[in-house]
């Protein structure tokens, strides 16, 4: 993947002749300079490649989503959840308009994912698929993005939903929840099938996540590959929404 879009890179296995590959390709390409590195999600370990250091960051929960569209007023809200909760996915839902590619919404996009910090996030991640984002009113009468996520990884029929974030000042009203859902919705509304990834340290976001719809498929690895000397960064999270969309 082009660097502008992520910094991601796939293997088919811990073979030798997979491990080849991915060398000849980084002598092409080179290591991205420090503090950049490639990322990889993967099932079984990435191969070691010469000249590069490596490390497992951590684990990920892979979710995919298992039932039909609902209404957005009911069906993916689960048993447990109040009347407030409710009606606070109806007033997000209602809230969530269309980012086009732009300038203007790049750079909102790109602000808004380097202040939260969903994970991997880079300058035209947001051309990868659909994007949404909810605004807000700002203190000079104009309005700023406050939270979003869209569409990043596809394998096949899989779409990943992404970006997944929303500004401090404006969590606990249930922007997560509405925007996985819309995303949902809408890559569903197509033929395809939503999937994301979260902290598998996280275990309270699988009931989060089923009350959306999801289902825990597999647990992957993280890893990360920089040039040597650099300093890997420990903090990398992967997408999650709000503390608040939790409960």
């Amino acid at each position: 993947m082009k660097a502008a879009y992520g910094r991601f890179y796939g293997v088919r296995d811990e073979s030798a002749a997979a491990a080849a590959a991915l060398t000849a390709l980084l002598d092409r390409t080179g290591l991205p300079p420090p503090p950049d590195m490639l990322a990889c999600i993967s099932a079984t370990p990435v191969p070691s490649v010469p000249n590069a250091q490596r490390i497992v960051l951590k684990s990920v929960m892979q979710f995919v989503h298992a039932v039909s569209l609902a209404a957005p007023a009911a069906g993916l809200v689960d048993d447990a959840a109040t009347r407030a909760g409710a009606e606070a996915l109806r007033a997000g839902l209602a809230r969530i308009e269309p980012m086009p590619d732009t300038p203007a919404h790049g750079a909102a996009m790109l602000a808004l994912a380097t202040l939260a910090e969903p994970g991997p996030f880079a300058p035209r991640t947001h051309a990868l698929g659909s994007f949404y984002g909810i605004y807000e009113a700002d203190a000079g009468g104009g309005r700023r993005l406050v939270a979003m996520a869209g569409e990043r990884l596809r394998f096949g029929r899989f779409v990943e939903i992404s970006g997944v974030c929303t500004h401090p000042d404006a969590r606990g009203r249930g922007y997560g929840r509405a925007l996985v859902h819309h995303a949902a919705q809408e890559i569903r509304r197509r033929g395809l099938v939503p999937m994301l990834h979260a902290n598998a340290t996280l275990s309270h976001l699988k009931r989060f996540y089923a009350s959306l719809g999801f289902i825990h498929y597999q647990t992957l690895n993280i890893t990360l590959l920089a040039a040597p000397g650099a300093t890997l960064a420990t903090g990398l999270q992967s997408d999650t929404p709000e503390p608040e969309s939790t409960q």
